[in-house]
């Protein structure tokens, strides 16, 4: 549970394109991960897409840091998209 009241729920970590070879010998990895944050206050919840990209020698480091850089991208885009308003009474609303 984030600060007032928000929670996350990561929906989707998958493979969106499979494991090739580029043309310098090094291993791309795509992943696409899919997050909703839910504002229990406000009754409200916001879906958010992300995708990863990672080239490496090793197949489990492609697939680790494809994985994270997708989730990163998926809550950066969730929260740049949402709207936060202070009203006059200071109280914020999403």
């Amino acid at each position: 549970m984030g600060f007032d009241g928000w929670s996350s729920h990561l929906i989707t970590l998958a493979l969106a394109e499979p494991l090739t070879t580029t043309e310098t010998g090094l291993l791309r990895g795509v992943y696409k991960c899919v997050v909703r944050l839910s504002f229990r206050k406000d009754d409200r919840m916001l879906t958010a897409i992300g995708f990863g990209v990672e080239e490496a020698k090793q197949r489990g480091q492609v697939i680790e840091f494809a994985k994270k850089k997708a989730v990163t991208e998926a809550y950066k885009n969730a929260f740049a998209s949402m709207a936060l308003v202070i009203l006059r009474n200071g109280k914020v609303a999403v």
